[in-house]
């Protein structure tokens, strides 16, 4: 391609171009910062639309790299049909030729997955050139097998979610930075909190106006996901039997799910269910909590619980919104916990009564605290087995921070010889 062509498709992502937009501030933007100190290459990861290309540009507008700063975005379906290393060094020289910066320069790969050799070109970047480099992607497995071999130990990585609940604040106009802000604006607040369970934290979601609207966008969201970064990428042929799965998945969200009644149901393998579910992950469509055990290899055989990665999905594909408001706010606790802890920290806990709690957090060999969710606003709507299956894990795992989320009840009591501290999910979503 002509250095002229490339300079023209580059420019209407780049500041020193065409590119204009208005860019708000997210809490990852600083993490992003910090991890630019090292030279590595950086890898920011996440679910398509959560706005990782948004901080990306932010950070670079806030740094004042606006013509020191080379994006390529390879989404664009001007780009070449098989995008290669060779490409990206051809794009990197024409904004050298063109823009001609001074100074330290930043290059962004945008959706690196799309070109064959982006690892190569990246670690180029950041060793030979002296260039910070930022990669984004779509796929929990950008650094994976795949790519390995050539960015082993010269990496870091952070992941992008939706909004937070308290970016969604911010996004919004609501303050809460001080605990007098929270109580003045409760109202607000709670009704902010109702429209963050329906319609999610998506940030361009959260932006539009009107109900269709937004779940119009989501509905796409979720049909982009599926096909862009999942039929696509894996090559799916039973495309019907996948999106039939995915859908039942997105109406069992915080649920304990069976791959073989998943497999019986849609006439395909046990084996074909599990790929389908590690390509939901992969994509970040769906996020699957494992339950505890302190031996790894039954953790690995127990069931799983599965999350929509927005809880938007949940009614955007239809599925009633008020008759489920226990599970969508199970899902929400769900990904706050990720956000805080990351995945490999959270779990669920079962024994061999079914007695079950919605999520352990675990570090190390110790367990941290363990956490009810239920759609409750009064004592006496907290049901009696939600409190005694807390006392029976908190008993088998050994831990005494028990902590029952509600919709909006808020009180300490003492169970069985328990402290047990109840807290409006809204509330402690504000309260990292």
């Amino acid at each position: 391609m002509e250095t002229s062509r490339i300079v023209e498709i580059l420019s209407d992502y780049n500041f020193w171009g065409n590119f204009k937009k208005e860019l708000r501030e997210r809490r990852a933007i600083s993490t992003l910062k910090r991890n630019l100190e090292a030279p590595l290459v950086n890898v920011v990861k996440g679910v398509r639309r959560a706005g990782k290309s948004s901080i990306v540009l932010k950070l670079i507008q806030e740094q004042g790299l606006e013509r020191n700063s080379l994006i390529i975005n390879l989404e664009d379906p001007r780009m070449p049909f098989n995008i290669d290393s060779q490409f990206l060094m051809d794009s990197l020289e024409a904004y050298f030729s063109y823009v001609n910066p001074k100074g330290p320069s930043l290059v962004v790969i945008d959706e690196a997955q799309h070109a064959k050799g982006w690892e190569r070109f990246s670690r180029y970047v950041v060793e030979t050139k002296g260039i910070k480099c930022i990669v984004t992607g779509s796929s929990s497995q950008l650094l994976s097998e795949e790519y390995a071999t050539a960015l082993t130990g010269r990496h870091i990585d952070l992941e992008v979610y939706p909004l937070s609940f308290s970016e969604f604040l911010d996004f919004k106009g609501i303050a809460v930075h001080t605990p007098l802000e929270i109580e003045k604006n409760r109202l607000l607040i709670l009704n902010a909190f109702n429209e963050y369970m329906q319609y999610g934290g998506f940030p361009e979601v959260v932006l539009a106006s009107g109900d269709e609207v937004k779940l119009s966008m989501l509905r796409s969201y979720f049909e982009d996901i599926l096909i862009k970064d999942i039929v696509e990428r894996y090559k799916i042929k039973r495309v019907p039997q996948i999106e039939a799965i995915a859908k039942d998945c997105l109406s069992n969200i915080a649920t304990i799910i069976s791959m073989r009644n998943l497999a019986n149901t849609y006439g395909v393998s046990l084996h074909t269910v599990e790929r389908f579910l590690e390509y939901f992950s992969n994509a970040y469509l769906f996020v699957l909590v494992k339950k505890f055990s302190f031996s790894k290899r039954e953790q690995e055989r127990g069931l799983k619980k599965i999350y929509a990665i927005d809880a938007g999905f949940y009614s955007a594909l239809g599925f009633k919104f008020l008759e489920h408001k226990d599970k969508l706010m199970e899902n929400m606790v769900a990904l706050e916990l990720i956000r805080r802890y990351e995945k490999e920290s959270i779990y669920y806990w079962q024994d061999y009564q079914n007695h079950e709690v919605d999520f352990v957090i675990k570090k190390g060999n110790s367990v941290l605290q363990l956490i009810q969710v239920t759609y409750a606003s009064s004592r006496e709507e907290v049901k009696e087995r939600e409190i005694e299956n807390l006392i029976k894990a908190s008993k088998e795992l050994k831990c005494d921070s028990l902590v029952i989320l509600t919709y909006n009840y808020e009180s300490h009591e003492k169970y069985k010889g328990k402290d047990v501290t109840y807290m409006p999910l809204w509330k402690w979503l504000l309260n990292p």
